[in-house]
């Protein structure tokens, strides 16, 4: 199958991209990659670049999402191309338009052009788009969004544009958070809550729903088509701890608080945005 992968360039994509290509073992996929400003590392995917066709595209221009739709006329879209930086856009106001840009205007650009050429979409979000307010945590896939910072907001309206304009048979949204391994900071809190999982865990199960698009559907029969992927509930020193290991890293990693956290940066952060993962688990996943 033909799959356009824009934002191939992104954390998520060195990880998925291999994954994609080779299919389902019988039949390699034929991709179409896109990037901008930061290019493809094809070595770190291990992915021969003769293998691929690579393509620049800015998906804050309607016409250049179009142009590179029309030219390939992909059946499947995976839209990894996202402005992650979560602290940044609550500093500066020029980090807040380009965050909104990308991933307001940009996805809404992608589902638009998607739906103009009756193809389906992928598209990974986040479980930032929840406060973490909840007691408990473990957002199921009914709960209704409601961010805690711009980035959140941000990632939730694109959510909105994407139903807007493609059918529920025609999109899946993704919700999950992804680290790397090993973990990014040295501290981290013992009273903040987390489904995140390793980055290259997390692709699988990705590639896993993206080559059973139709059969995913189908098993959420009418149901909104937005499904949770994650690991278990814990802390985010308890995910630090377990990332770090086997690395040079490990045992490394400090415990400290929220409250210290927000004090020392000035951000406000969310105490508990697991996500309730058992549709994906218990449900979807068992019937592929």
């Amino acid at each position: 199958m033909k799959i356009l992968v824009i934002g191939a360039a992104s954390r998520l994509g060195k990880y998925l991209i291999p994954l994609i290509l080779e299919g389902n073992g019988s039949k390699r996929n034929e991709l179409i990659l896109t990037y901008h400003h930061s290019e493809i590392d094809f070595s770190a995917m291990g992915v021969n670049p003769e293998d691929v066709v690579v393509e620049e595209l800015d998906i804050t221009q309607s016409s250049q999402v179009l142009y590179i739709m029309l030219k390939h006329t992909p059946p499947l879209t995976v839209h990894l191309a996202a402005y992650t930086n979560v602290a940044a856009p609550e500093r500066d106001e020029k980090e807040k338009e380009l965050c909104s840009r990308i991933n307001i205007v940009g996805t809404n650009n992608i589902a638009l052009n998607v739906a103009k050429l009756r193809g389906k979409l992928v598209f990974p979000s986040t479980d930032y788009v929840f406060n973490g307010e909840k007691p408990g945590g473990m957002y199921t896939e009914m709960d209704l969004p409601n961010p805690l910072n711009h980035y959140g907001w941000t990632k939730w309206y694109g959510e909105k544009r994407v139903l807007k304009w493609l059918s529920p048979d025609r999109v899946l949204i993704l919700r999950m958070s992804i680290k790397r391994r090993p973990f990014d900071h040295e501290v981290a809190a013992i009273d903040m809550w987390t489904s995140a999982g390793y980055v290259g865990d997390i692709a699988l199960e990705i590639a896993l729903a993206i080559a059973n698009f139709d059969r995913v559907i189908e098993i959420l029969d009418q149901r909104k088509p937005i499904i949770h992927i994650g690991t278990a509930r814990r802390s985010i020193y308890d995910l630090a701890v377990k990332l770090n290991k086997g690395t040079e890293k490990e045992g490394q990693v400090s415990k400290t608080t929220r409250e210290k956290i927000e004090k020392d940066t000035g951000l406000k952060l969310a105490q508990d945005v697991s996500l309730n993962s058992s549709l994906w688990d218990r449900e979807v996943k068992p019937q592929l």
